[in-house]
This record gives C-alpha cells, structure tokens and sequence, in this order.
C-alpha cells in the first residue's frame, strides 16, 4: 500500500514539473519574440501633466500586434508625435525605429499602421503611420490621426482661462489607387473624379446619386468598393 502511494505521488510530481517546464518556455518564447528583430528606441515625450486636458492617443490601450506579419508586440500609436509606442515585456515603453512600408496589424484588425510617404490636399509631400481602412485589390484607403498641442490661454478681461489641451483633429482620408501615390482624398467629388481619368462622369454619378458624404468612412468605404471596380 505504502508502495502504490509513494508511485502516485512521484507521478504527480513529474506531471507538475512537465506542466511547469511548459508554460515556462512558452513565456520564454513570447519574451523572445517580442524582442527579436524589433528596432526601438527610447520614448521621449512630455511627462503627464494632470494640468494639461485631452490624450495624444485615439485609443490609449496597448494592443497585441504583427510587425510585418512576423514578431509580435504590444503596441499603441501615438497621433501627436507619430509614434508607434512598444510595450516590452519589462513594462518599459520605447518608440519603434520606422522604417518605409512598415505594417502593424493589431490582432483585432481594427489598426493597420503603415510607414509610408503620401501627398496631402495641399501638395506637402509627407512621411509617416496611416491606417490602412480599405484593402481592395485596386484601391486602397488610409485615414491619418494627428492630434495637437494646445498651449494654456491666459484669462483676460474679455474670457477665461483656457488650460492646455491636447485637440484631436477631423480624421483625413487618403486613397492609393493600383501602384499609384498616396494622396489625401478631397471632400470635393469633381476633384475625386479626377483621379480617374475618362471616368470622371461615372464617379460624380455615383457620388451624387449615392449621396456619399467623403468624410464619413462608411460612405468613404462604400465609394471604394465602387472604385475597385473601374
């Protein structure tokens, strides 16, 4: 009887040490792959100020995500300083190295962060994240998030005080049509035409009739499907 116990017991013994010695390594493998080939650098950024309203993020959290489909981090972007921040498995926060056509995928899918060069509405030639919305084979859609900084307002004898804030700007929709540039989308519809030459016609058609407003990413992704198919 003694025997049997002193079996089960050791049993049970090496079945904890294999279970233990599991979720080390796959901690372990995470760690790694978290660090391998991920060029950071350290983060600087204004200390927290409780003085000062607003956030420099859309959405703060960080989120589990693919570095061009490959090494996994925990991400979040930072639309003032347009950054991609890296949460490494210390808690320490540093800024991702960017390099030209860079993607991070979230694993929710909601953020497709792509380094590239695009061209705004004001021809200024730029270089930075957008986030990919629209993937069709033809056309592709970008919106770009910035925030700004606000300095304080100082009360006068005509208003008040107003604190430093940070001010997230109106969303800019940018379109890439097949191996063309990345240029910012207008909201004028004539001028969206002219991004397809000998069609302009069937575009202004379908804006109008569709009453697509092109600064809503509903309408906006409804147009590019339309597109995709010219």
């Amino acid at each position: 009887m003694l025997l049997e116990l002193l079996k089960s017991m050791k049993m049970k013994n090496i079945k904890f040490l294999a279970l233990t010695g599991l979720a080390f390594l796959s901690q372990s493998a995470f760690s790694q792959n978290t660090d391998n080939n991920i060029s950071t650098n350290t983060f600087y950024t204004k200390a927290e100020d409780k003085t000062v309203t607003g956030t420099q993020y859309y959405d703060p959290l960080f989120m589990t995500a693919k570095l061009n489909e490959d090494n996994l981090a925990m991400v979040r972007y930072n639309a003032y300083s347009d950054q991609i921040e890296v949460k490494k498995p210390n808690a320490e926060i540093t800024a991702l190295v960017p390099e030209k056509d860079l993607v991070i995928t979230t694993s929710d899918l909601r953020y497709n962060y792509e380094f590239v060069s695009y061209t705004t509405e004001d021809s200024e030639n730029m270089m930075g994240y957008l986030n990919r919305i629209v993937n069709n084979t033809n056309v592709k859609i970008y919106t770009r998030m910035k925030v700004i900084f606000q300095p304080e307002v100082p009360s006068n004898g005509y208003q008040q005080l107003k604190p430093a804030n940070y001010k997230k700007l109106p969303l800019k929709y940018f379109i890439k049509i097949k191996d063309g540039s990345i240029v910012e989308l207008s909201t004028n519809k004539k001028k969206v035409g002219k991004l397809f030459p000998g069609k302009e016609a069937q575009v202004t058609d379908f804006i109008g009739k569709n009453k697509l407003s092109l600064d809503k990413e509903a309408d906006i992704t409804k147009l590019a499907d339309f597109l995709n198919t010219l």
